[in-house]
C-alpha cells in the first residue's frame, strides 16, 4: 500500500519545530529592540554631555542643573534661576543650552514605558556627574567627569 498523506504525528512534529523557530525569532527581535533603546539612551546621554561641554565653553562655568520640558523631549542645561520657558524662548539671553531627546531617551522614570531616568550632580570632585538608567540594568551608565561624590541609583 502506497502512503499518500502525512500522519498526525508527522504534522505535530512539524508544528512543534515551527513553534520553536518562531519562539527563537521573537526572542531575537525583542533583544534587538532592547539594545536599540539602550543605544538611544546612551546617545542622548552623550548629547547632554556635549551640551554641558558647550555650556562650559560658552560660560566658563559648569551648569547648575538640568531641567526637562513637560513632555520630557528636551533637556535644558541651565544656570541658577533659568526656567525651561526662558531657555526655549526665541532670542533668549538666558544662560542655558537645549538638547532634544527622542525615542526611548525621552525622560521619565527608570522603568515606565521605555522612558529614561537621568541623574545630574553639578558639584562633585572632578567636575560634574551625569548618568542614566538603562533597561534591565541596575547599574547606571555614567558619562560625567566626577571622580567621587556622585551616586545615582537605578532602583
Amino acid at each position: 500500500m502506497k502512503k499518500t498523506a502525512f500522519t498526525l504525528v508527522e504534522l505535530m512534529v512539524a508544528m512543534a519545530i515551527i513553534g520553536v523557530l518562531l519562539g527563537l525569532a521573537v526572542y531575537g527581535v525583542s533583544a534587538a529592540q532592547l539594545a536599540q533603546r539602550n543605544t538611544e539612551r546612551k546617545a542622548a546621554l552623550q548629547d547632554i554631555n556635549l551640551g554641558i561641554q558647550a555650556f562650559v565653553d560658552n560660560y566658563q562655568a559648569y551648569p547648575d542643573d538640568i531641567i526637562y520640558s513637560v513632555d520630557g523631549k528636551t533637556a535644558y542645561i541651565i544656570a541658577t534661576g533659568v526656567t525651561a520657558a526662558q531657555c526655549s524662548a526665541a532670542n533668549t539671553t538666558a544662560i542655558c543650552k537645549a538638547v532634544p531627546l527622542k525615542g526611548a531617551a525621552i525622560r521619565g522614570t527608570a522603568s515606565g514605558n521605555g522612558s529614561t531616568k537621568y541623574g545630574f550632580e553639578p558639584e562633585c570632585v572632578g567636575g560634574y556627574g551625569l548618568a542614566a538608567c538603562l533597561e534591565n540594568n541596575t547599574t547606571p551608565f555614567n558619562v560625567g567627569t566626577c571622580t567621587e561624590g556622585f551616586t545615582f541609583s537605578c532602583t
